[in-house]
């Protein structure tokens, strides 16, 4: 115990210490862009290894009343930023390194929405939460609030466009900046998948469940807003795709077999996507020598009931 008093001790040094001196080069250059990424990007990595890393669902605000404020802090920090780029027309920081922010931002918002099912996995376990209950968090819990803040997900997404935005204005073709471009758009693609799924259940509920649970939706209405969702995605996952990489080709496959579901039973414009995928599936299928079998197989089967 006395041990792990001493880590935490230590950790919470390490945040302090270099936090100062980048406080001390702020107050020399102001307007320094890296600076600015360089204290964002510490004020998150502090959350997870300072905070997070010490709760359970125990915890309140009152053991870790700062939780909230230093993350919007990071974000104010992040944006100040973004505008000293702006304001100087200078985006040569918009990099790898600096991405990184962005994608720490993500595992910690994942994180936190999975806390208490994964919290023994640490905060970048790849593993599956299956079909896991959420956990409910007490309402005194320092992430509570962070987690039900659709805020601060519409805020990841915002600056990730406006990333890409700069990061483009470089107009570099380095092989490592068109591989971290595709990553982008990737990343935005899936977010877009995510934000279309519960909206996708509540469409197929009105329109083969005749559901009663939404009186006051339109099944036109939601199918709308949900086919714009999946469009964006795919329009970003088409920037993703990598000719070497059939695993890229088959990521927008399933979203066009996504935007198909939503289309209108047996329309020709639901037939024309589900030929796009099952040609994008098939050319995928065959570099890789089958490895797409079931997908193909699934989608072959779901066109035959139509038949």
């Amino acid at each position: 115990m006395t041990r792990f008093l001493e880590v935490e001790k230590e950790i919470d040094e390490f945040f302090t210490t270099a936090e100062e001196r980048i406080e001390t080069g702020l107050e020399q250059y102001p307007q320094s862009i890296s600076l600015l990424f360089a204290q964002a990007k510490l004020l998150l990595n502090r959350i997870p290894l300072g905070y997070v890393s010490r709760m359970d669902l125990e915890s309140t605000t009152k053991e870790f009343p700062k939780v909230a404020t230093l993350l919007d802090r990071a974000l104010d920090v992040y944006e100040s930023a973004e505008m000293q780029a702006e304001i100087a027309k200078d985006f040569s920081c918009f990099t790898q390194e600096n991405f990184e922010i962005l994608e720490t931002y993500d595992d910690l918002l994942d994180f936190i929405d999975n806390f208490g099912r994964n919290t023994a996995d640490g905060l970048d376990s790849d593993e599956e939460s299956g079909d896991e209950e959420e956990v409910e968090l007490s309402k005194k819990h320092p992430l509570r609030g962070i987690k039900e803040e659709d805020k601060y997900n519409l805020w990841w997404r915002e600056h990730v466009v406006t990333f890409l935005t700069h990061f483009d204005a470089k107009k570099s073709k380095e092989v490592s900046d068109v591989a971290l471009r595709r990553e982008i758009c990737k990343r935005l693609g899936q977010s877009y998948l995510m934000e279309a799924e519960e909206p996708s259940q509540i469409f197929t509920a009105l329109t083969y469940e005749n559901s009663d649970e939404y009186p006051d939706l339109d099944v036109k209405e939601v199918q709308k807003d949900v086919i714009k969702l999946v469009e964006q995605a795919i329009a970003y996952l088409k920037q993703a795709e990598d000719p070497e990489v059939p695993q890229s080709w088959v990521d927008i496959a399933e979203a066009q077999i996504t935007l198909a579901n939503l289309h209108d039973n047996e329309s020709e414009i639901q037939e024309a996507t589900y030929k796009l995928a099952e040609e994008r599936l098939a050319k995928a299928n065959k570099a890789t020598h089958g490895k797409y079998d079931d997908i193909m197989k699934n989608l072959l089967a779901g066109d035959s009931d139509e038949e």
